[in-house]
């Protein structure tokens, strides 16, 4: 007879996998049904903020940024890629360059890619987006998690001019589905309580040093 599987612990610091605590995992045992994985969130923001035809530009320097480009061209979308090497993150200036260029409806990058550990400063581009009237999307699964959507993207939804090509992603269907979305809002409400109170004690001017990529979607 086997003996159980008794791994070593151990402290991985990468863009993933790595270890969790063990609070963290009995908090996901809350019977709360999830409704999709990151990569359904960054699939529902590229579904809902593209339109057939328009501008999609993409900073890319990873696998990650590679799929939201896939998803944008699936959209209809006319994608515009600035590229870097695999593990190089991007300038201030390069970026904003790029998008002043361009002058999109969307500028969408990964602010942790997963596939290099490479780590993209946010608030440059997101910056750089809204002065050209654009949206931004960051993919920032493995880097903040929660998914939230401004305001003023979400006015821009409630004025697009086509439905969404994909239904399940589809931000605007009826209160059904918003009830059925706030599943996954409860999931990642237990991990945010969580994670709150381990990191308390460390005062609030260290938890919030990420708030400059805090939206995912923002105008």
């Amino acid at each position: 007879m086997l003996a159980p599987l008794k791994p070593p612990r151990r402290l991985l610091f990468g863009p993933g996998p790595t270890m969790v605590e063990l609070r963290v995992y009995r908090a996901m045992t809350q019977p709360v049904t999830i409704s999709g994985t990151g990569s359904a969130g960054i699939e529902a923001a590229v579904a809902n903020f593209v339109e057939p035809g328009s501008k999609f530009v993409v900073l890319a320097n990873g696998y990650f940024c590679d799929r939201i480009t896939e998803m944008a061209r699936r959209q209809g979308a006319s994608i515009a890629r600035l590229e870097k090497p695999w593990g190089e993150a991007f300038d201030k200036g390069e970026a904003a360059e790029f998008i002043r260029r361009e002058k999109p409806g969307v500028v969408a990058f990964v602010q942790a890619e997963t596939s290099t550990g490479v780590f993209q400063t946010v608030k440059t581009i997101c910056e750089e987006a809204h002065s050209a009237g654009a949206l931004a999307v960051a993919d920032c699964v493995t880097s903040l998690a929660p998914v939230s959507i401004s305001s003023r993207a979400l006015d821009w939804l409630k004025g697009r001019k086509t439905a969404p090509a994909d239904w399940y992603p589809e931000h605007t269907t009826g209160a059904g589905r918003r009830r059925g979305s706030a599943r996954a809002q409860a999931a990642a409400g237990f991990l945010r309580h969580r994670d709150l109170r381990r990191l308390r004690p460390a005062g609030r001017e260290s938890v919030s040093r990420g708030d400059h990529g805090a939206r995912m979607v923002s105008r």
